[in-house]
């Protein structure tokens, strides 16, 4: 069976060494780390002590996911813009290279009126890519719910490498406003990562899978069952989605529901 893991960030307020350990006892065997501010020890300049902090309780950390707010810089002509996202991606990568990390994951836009791809994204993604090549880290490109996957199209017909891949989001792909419900049809053989949630059909709700609308068997239809070794992994919300639960049941139901994904693959 694949490895079952779950974001650390799924939607209870509690420390991070509190968080990992509920995954941990849930039975999930990997986790991945939001880059962002949001989580309490980067803002404190705490950071170097969160891989240590994961292993210490038995998980391994398989991906740090990269802030998304500017992504839109990948495109834009200002070399302020493009410098503030190049670094942001650079440190990132830094990060997951110092501390063994392997994957990057990352967006190529951010809401609902990206500029299109240009050159300008393509060469800073190039960039990027051979950095993660020199370090040995994979970049994981994640497929959007707006308008972004033309931008994921793009970058994937024209840079080749085998540091650079997919992270598939569920929940995303069944509302996107192009390619819907096709991320894995389309983009399926460069997967190295999951974010896997239910939705409503109209907003990224990060349900449980099985609460929302997803056909999850078209899912296990175009998953590529005979390549894809990474981690199942979830990414929903606790208090947003199943209100009333508490966060050891919340990742008891998550643990049984992606453990029946798993079981469904490999039939």
């Amino acid at each position: 069976m694949l490895p079952l893991g779950i974001y650390a960030w799924f939607g209870y307020k509690l420390p991070l060494e509190k968080r990992l350990k509920l995954i941990a006892n849930a039975g999930f065997t990997t986790t991945c780390i939001w880059f962002g501010h949001e989580e309490e020890m980067i803002q404190d300049g705490r950071a170097d002590r969160i891989p240590a902090l994961v292993r210490d309780t038995g998980l391994i950390l398989e991906n740090i996911h990269a802030p998304f707010w500017n992504s839109n810089y990948l495109w834009a002509e200002s070399k302020n813009d493009q410098s503030t996202i190049r670094q942001e991606l650079s440190n990132t990568l830094l990060f997951c290279d110092k501390h063994h990390i392997p994957i990057m994951v990352m967006h190529l836009t951010a809401g609902n009126t990206p500029p299109p791809p240009n050159q300008i994204g393509l060469h800073l993604i190039r960039d990027l890519v051979q950095q993660a090549e020199d370090s040995g880290v994979t970049i994981a490109l994640e497929n959007s719910e707006n308008y972004g996957n033309y931008h994921l199209e793009f970058i994937f017909s024209n840079i080749h490498s085998h540091n650079l891949g997919f992270c598939y989001d569920s929940s995303h792909d069944f509302i996107a406003k192009e390619f819907r419900s096709r991320s894995l049809e389309k983009w399926g053989a460069l997967l190295m990562t999951t974010h896997l949630s239910d939705n409503n059909g109209i907003n990224d709700d990060h349900l449980l899978p099985g609460s929302g609308t997803i056909d999850w068997q078209r899912v296990i239809e175009y998953f590529p069952k005979g390549s894809y070794q990474g981690t199942l992994m979830l990414e929903v919300d606790g208090p947003e989605a199943n209100k009333g639960l508490t966060s050891d049941r919340f990742l008891e139901l998550g643990y049984q529901k992606v453990r029946q994904l798993a079981e469904m693959l490999e039939k």
